[in-house]
């Protein structure tokens, strides 16, 4: 009887079968059979992304809004056209609200611009006409205030929308200074109000609509949201 070897990988004999292990053994692990040790590949590097041709640059050669791989991104700074054009805007804000309170002081003035009451009409309608006609005048200059500082924030951060409403409201209030100024017949400090509120409307749109502002709209625009 023939003696089956003791590896069961050992190679037998001349014309002697290999013995299979029996049974619930494990058979030892062969040299050569035995898996190399696991190695580790190096993650894959990935190139950060490009933006497209044409896009405008930041203070630093990168395009705004976009970021290397693995960092987060970062929002576009404001120019110094649209600071200061943010800036000229809160004063418009602060002028606005003077404009306001002077209102109360201009009854006399309201008062000939109704002209000559017919007989119909006692002195106390007249006054409460008046009256009616300074709280409408408040009311708008309150509002004035608030869009003011609005659009100041919104063109801060960049809303393409916030320049064509500004553009827009600063046409009316150039349309509605010159007027002021031809109907503040006696109160300089209308006068002077109403003249400062023009220019400053139309120094605001030619910043809004600078070289870099543009840029700079249309990099905040193009910036992906998540």
């Amino acid at each position: 009887m023939t003696t089956p070897p003791s590896d069961p990988y050992e190679t037998p004999g001349e014309n002697q079968p290999a013995q299979p292990p029996r049974y619930g053994e494990t058979p030892p692990p062969h040299p050569e059979r035995t898996p190399p040790p696991y190695q580790r590949q190096p993650p894959e590097q990935v190139p950060p992304e490009q933006p497209p041709p044409g896009y405008p640059t930041g203070p630093y050669g990168q395009a705004p809004g976009y970021a290397p791989y693995g960092q987060p991104m970062a929002k576009p700074e404001p120019p110094a056209s649209i600071l200061q054009a943010v800036r000229l805007m809160y004063a418009g804000a602060v002028l606005s609200l003077l404009w306001t309170l002077l209102q109360p002081t201009q009854r006399d003035t309201v008062r000939d611009a109704l002209g000559n009451p017919d007989a119909e009409v006692t002195a106390e309608d007249l006054d409460t006409f008046v009256n009616v006609a300074i709280g409408f005048a408040v009311a708008i200059g309150l509002i004035t205030v608030g869009l003011w500082i609005l659009m100041a924030r919104t063109n801060r951060d960049g809303k393409t929308w916030a320049r064509v409403v500004a553009t827009v409201l600063g046409a009316i209030g150039i349309l509605g200074g010159l007027r002021g100024m031809l109907q503040a017949d006696d109160s300089i400090g209308l006068l002077i109000i109403n003249l400062t509120l023009v220019v400053l409307a139309v120094w605001i749109i030619v910043l809004l609509y600078r070289r870099e502002s543009s840029d700079y709209y249309n990099a905040v625009s193009q910036r992906p949201r998540y």
